[in-house]
């Protein structure tokens, strides 16, 4: 299911991109009824070719995705050469994206395919194409005769799933701000926001390699394709593959959020994270505190168990540091203080970063991401803007090795969220 998840099912400028409407209609209405036939309706298929013909046409017909007797679809879409259309293209495009849409979700299915066409479909001058684009996904030829764009497109593809994945684990008690520090990290806001507990399960978020819509799976199996994020607030939301709007955007990564440990509400909660730490099937744990009530006893207590149990690298990060007020509270003094903490419990040459998760986020959704305004957070970002930008608030001029006298004029930079980031995908 994670590389599933981290699939691109989108294209831009796919060849086929500029015909007329009526030519675009035949040709996906070809893909459905091939893909439709081929895997006995399954479902992850429909998703797949709904979200990558939804990138070709504008509305994609009500019946593309069912199937005749005599598969007029499919022919109809390898006949309209005879529209005066480049047709040796529209052709190895066609049969390309039939095979590449069924190697996303059924790639056991390729050499049925491949019969397929050639007992029912394919004629005298369509065999050779059929026979070429099969080759191709044998990897025994190039695909130099394949439309580049469509190349480029598996093999981004392709390179990106096969990276090694890097496993993030983000825990923290109540509060602390884990949840607006996801959104932070993945640049948008997949996850609720409020002071009571907000993630009852163990949520696991993939980066995907361009940015287009979130592909989603939830706790009853059900996959679901979208551009509107609201929708991922339902707790019975398991895994996400979106691309990443952050420094984070390139690399093969998983952020595993979890349940606060200190819900009194349901103890299960604890129980979860408690459990993901012990199994060290992860490569980095981010410690999320609360910089307004550090050093409280469930926060003590978690990185005590931390410190017995986690194997593996553990960076504190030290959140909402923008509630501090410059008259009465010490950054430095709050970082020493989380080191002590972690070095008590037995944690190795522990790392504390100050940030401002909020901030960050923030700025995520209004300078970076800004295609759909919302102004009530925008004034939300103009006032902790105006905060920011005061020297106490230069949140990287407290990290150990970054020079403090150090200048930044994004906001972003002077929450130090990009600076976590760089440890992410250095670590």
């Amino acid at each position: 299911m994670e590389k599933f998840l981290a699939q691109t099912l989108t294209i831009a400028n796919h060849p086929i991109s500029g015909f007329k409407e009526i030519f675009k209609q035949q040709y996906v209405c070809g893909i459905g009824e091939f893909l439709c036939y081929i895997t006995k309706d399954d479902r992850i298929t429909k998703l797949i070719f709904e979200a990558w013909c939804s990138s070709i046409i504008k509305e994609i017909p009500k019946d593309a995705w069912s199937f005749t007797r005599d598969f007029y679809a499919i022919k109809d879409a390898l006949a309209v050469h005879r529209n005066g259309l480049c047709f040796f293209t529209m052709r190895q495009s066609f049969l390309f994206d039939c095979f590449y849409l069924l190697e996303k979700s059924r790639k056991n299915l390729r050499v049925d395919a491949a019969v397929f066409f050639a007992n029912n479909i394919c004629g005298f001058f369509t065999k050779g194409n059929l026979n070429y684009v099969n080759e191709y996904f044998k990897g025994e030829n190039c695909g130099d005769k394949i439309p580049e764009v469509l190349r480029n497109h598996r093999r981004i593809s392709h390179d990106f799933v096969n990276k090694k994945i890097k496993r993030v684990l983000v825990v923290a008690t109540m509060s602390a701000g884990k949840s607006t520090l996801v959104n932070a990290l993945v640049g948008h806001k997949i996850n609720q926001v409020r002071a009571t507990a907000c993630t009852s399960r163990v949520h696991y978020i993939y980066n995907k390699p361009a940015a287009e819509g979130v592909l989603a799976s939830f706790a009853d199996k059900k996959l679901l394709y979208t551009k509107n994020y609201t929708l991922l607030a339902s707790e019975n939301v398991n895994s996400v593959g979106v691309n990443f709007n952050s420094s984070l955007s390139k690399s093969r990564i998983c952020l595993i959020d979890t349940p606060g440990v200190n819900y009194n509400g349901d103890k299960s909660h604890g129980e979860l994270t408690r459990n993901i730490i012990k199994e060290n099937n992860y490569d980095l744990l981010l410690l999320v505190m609360n910089a307004n009530q550090l050093a409280i006893e469930d926060e003590r207590n978690l990185i005590s168990f931390i410190g017995k149990h986690s194997k593996r690298k553990v960076v504190g990060v030290l959140n909402q540091c923008d509630c501090y007020k410059p008259s009465q509270d010490s950054i430095p003094e709050a970082v020493d203080t989380s080191i002590a903490m972690m070095k008590e419990a037995g944690i190795h040459s522990p790392l504390v970063i100050p940030i401002s998760a909020y901030a960050a986020h923030l700025y995520r959704e209004t300078i970076e991401n800004s295609k759909h305004r919302d102004l009530e957070i925008e004034e939300e970002y103009a006032e902790i803007n105006t905060k920011m930008q005061k020297p106490f608030y230069n949140l990287p001029s407290y990290i150990p090795g970054v020079p403090k006298d150090v200048k930044i004029a994004n906001t972003i930079d002077r929450t130090g969220v990009p600076y976590l980031e760089y440890l992410i995908n250095n670590s």
